[in-house]
C-alpha cells in the first residue's frame, strides 16, 4: 500500500482536525438546547478538568484531541464518539449521557494503534454512521 506524500496526509490531517473541531462545536451548542441552557466552553472544559484555553483550541481545530478526550467530550455532551467524525444526525447519535468502561476502554485501544489503523477504524465509524439504523 502506497502512501500519500507527507503534505497530502498534512492536508487530509488538518480536515479531520477541522471537522472533529466544528462538530465539538455543534455537539455543545446542541447540547445547551437540550438543556435548555447555554453551556459554555468554559463549562464544558471545567467539567473535563480541562484549561479553558484548551478547549477554545480544541474547538477551533488549532489542537487535536485523542480518543480519550474525544470519548470524554462525547460522554459530557451526551452523544456517541462517532458522531464527531461525521455522517447520520444528531438526534441518531445522542444516545448516551456518559462514557461507560466500554467505551473508555474501546478509546484507549484506539488511541494506542498505529495511525493507518486508527485512520481505518475513523472510515469505518463514518461508513457506519452513514448507513441507516
Amino acid at each position: 500500500m502506497q502512501s500519500l506524500p507527507q503534505s497530502a496526509r498534512q492536508k487530509r490531517y488538518s480536515s479531520v482536525k477541522r471537522r472533529i473541531a466544528r462538530r465539538i462545536r455543534q455537539a455543545r451548542e446542541n447540547a445547551g438546547q437540550r438543556k435548555k441552557s447555554r453551556i459554555s466552553m468554559e463549562q464544558l472544559a471545567s467539567q473535563l478538568q480541562m484549561f479553558p484555553k484548551r478547549m477554545w483550541e480544541i474547538e477551533n481545530g488549532l489542537l487535536a484531541v485523542d480518543s480519550i478526550e474525544l470519548a470524554e467530550i462525547a460522554g459530557a455532551l451526551g452523544v456517541h464518539p462517532g458522531w464527531f467524525y461525521g455522517g447520520g444526525n444528531w438526534e441518531e447519535w445522542s444516545l448516551i449521557s456518559s462514557p461507560n468502561n466500554a467505551t473508555m476502554g474501546l478509546a484507549m485501544s484506539i488511541s494506542e494503534l498505529d495511525h493507518a489503523s486508527r485512520h481505518v477504524i475513523e472510515k469505518l465509524i463514518i461508513m457506519m454512521g452513514k448507513k441507516p439504523l
